[in-house]
């Protein structure tokens, strides 16, 4: 397949665009956050963290758009996608921290930070698991199952509670857990389903979108 096809070259325009806006916000939110205390701060960091880990996969895909070829990237790729679903994982406990500081006047059970942090560690450990088979950019399908298992947990905590606060009060997060929503059904799909249908992986870039409206919910938050 020709990597500088103009499919692969709007590609690599939209992921490199993506990565600028997601580690300028960032940066932004960080330098205007009044306190390191605030959920604009905490938001900064989680802006970064997204920005960082997924250039460790996109960087790789847009040098391989630039050279025409995967051959010597195809590690690079693997193994970025292992440092993405890493971060990402962490991206989500942020959203939870976010949520504790944005509406400290909710209580809720602590059994859901613990769920919440279980379900952080088994993802993560399952990331690490050799049996990944990160070394090649399609890894194997019963892993990608076993991996985002935990993770739609993950997903579904955090959806329930922006969704929870939502309902009482109207903020510039009372629609974060639609985008949280939609970037699952995007990712999901690509995640258990490309290695048959590589058309699929198309869904990443409204996916991406999704991220992109999260982070841009974050600019009115004080």
């Amino acid at each position: 397949m020709n990597r500088r096809s103009p499919r692969f070259l709007f590609e690599a325009i939209f992921d490199s665009a993506y990565l600028i806006f997601t580690l300028v916000a960032g940066i932004y939110l960080l330098m205007t956050a009044s306190s390191t205390s605030t959920p604009r701060f905490l938001y900064g960091c989680m802006a970064l963290i997204l920005g960082i880990g997924d250039s460790f996969h996109l960087i790789p895909r847009i040098l391989s758009v630039l050279r025409g070829t995967t051959n010597h990237l195809e590690k690079f790729l693997g193994y970025g996608k292992m440092v993405t679903s890493v971060t990402m994982t962490v991206f989500y406990g942020f959203l939870y921290l976010i949520w504790t500081r944005q509406y400290p006047q909710f209580s809720i059970s602590v059994l859901i930070p613990l769920l919440l942090l279980v379900l952080m560690v088994v993802r993560i450990i399952l990331c690490f698991d050799s049996r990944n088979d990160w070394g090649h950019p399609a890894t194997t399908a019963k892993w990608s199952f076993y991996r985002n298992l935990p993770f739609v947990g993950i997903g579904l905590i955090i959806v329930l509670l922006y969704f929870y606060s939502s309902v009482q009060v109207k903020d510039s997060l009372q629609l974060l857990p639609v985008a949280v929503i939609l970037s699952f059904a995007f990712y999901l799909p690509v995640a258990l389903y490309a290695h048959k249908k590589p058309m699929l992986g198309m869904l990443m870039l409204p996916k991406t979108l999704a991220y992109v409206w999260i982070i841009c919910m974050g600019f009115s938050l004080s």
